[in-house]
């Protein structure tokens, strides 16, 4: 197959979410887990559907995550925020057990 020039194709990826955390002083969201399909970079794109609306973020940095206790290394996905309502906002939401649909930008 070949694609006309200026032609580009979304890249996705599916991401499992075991749990999340914060870390304040760099206004940073982390969404812990695996991904389970395709690849992730910095400067992709998330959208969660909660139903009644979407939110989406990008990527900042992806990073290793040694969770000790369960002898595993997982992924993180880090997610940057300048404000800090929508920092907020992020931390009341529960993605335990939820897959994010991740995007090229």
């Amino acid at each position: 197959t070949r694609l006309s020039k200026g032609t580009s194709i979304a890249m996705t990826a599916q991401f499992f979410v075991v749990g999340s955390f914060f870390v304040r002083s760099r206004n940073l969201f982390v969404a812990v887990g695996d991904i389970v399909e395709g690849y992730v970079e910095p400067g992709m794109n998330v959208v969660v559907d909660l139903g009644n609306i979407k939110i989406g973020t990008s990527v900042s940095s992806v990073e290793v995550i040694d969770v000790t206790y369960l002898g595993k290394a997982y992924k993180g996905l880090a997610f940057g925020f300048e404000d800090p309502e929508e920092l907020g906002f992020w931390q009341m939401l529960d993605l335990s057990d939820q897959t994010l649909f991740v995007e090229s930008a």
